[in-house]
C-alpha cells in the first residue's frame, strides 16, 4: 500500500473513532438537550402510536401477547400526559380534562396490571376502557 492509500485509512479510521465517541444515545439527548418540554398534544400523539395498532390490529385479532408487550409503554405514554401541564387555551374545560386524564392513568394501570395475571378477556376489556378515555380526552384536544 502507497502512502496515500495508507493516509487515507488513517483518516477514515480516525474520523470513524471519532464519529462514535461524540455521538449521544437518542435517551441522552431527550435529557440533556435542553429542548423543551413536550405538549399535551405531542405526548397523545406519542400515546396514541402505540395505542393505534392495537387497537385495529390486536385487539381484533385477540393478540392478547401483542397487547402485553406493549402494555408498559403504552403506562409510560400515560404517565407522561398526566405529567404535563394543562395548556390555558383549555382553561374552560381544565376540570373535564384533567378528571379524563386521571381516568386515563388509572385505567391504563389498570391495563398494565391486569396483563401480569389477568385472563385474556380481562385483559382486552381493561385495554378498551383505557382506549375509550383516549378517544374522550381527543374528543376536546383535537376539536380546540
Amino acid at each position: 500500500m502507497n502512502k496515500k492509500s495508507m493516509y487515507m485509512v488513517f483518516i477514515l479510521v480516525f474520523s470513524l473513532i471519532f464519529n462514535f465517541g461524540c455521538q449521544k444515545t437518542s435517551e441522552t439527548t431527550e435529557e440533556s438537550s435542553g429542548a423543551a418540554p413536550k405538549s399535551l398534544v405531542e405526548l397523545m400523539d406519542e400515546y396514541h402510536r402505540v395505542l393505534r395498532p392495537l387497537m385495529h390490529q390486536a385487539l381484533p385479532d385477540e393478540d392478547v401477547a401483542t397487547l402485553k408487550e406493549n402494555a408498559s409503554a403504552l403506562l409510560k405514554g400515560a404517565e407522561k400526559i398526566a405529567a404535563v401541564e394543562i395548556p390555558s387555551k383549555f382553561e374552560a374545560k381544565k376540570d373535564e380534562l384533567s378528571n379524563i386524564i386521571n381516568g386515563l392513568l388509572s385505567k391504563t394501570k389498570a391495563f398494565y396490571e391486569t396483563c401480569q395475571t389477568g385472563s385474556d378477556e380481562e385483559i382486552m376489556d381493561t385495554f378498551r376502557s383505557a382506549h375509550d378515555d383516549y378517544e374522550a380526552l381527543a374528543d376536546i384536544v383535537y376539536k380546540l
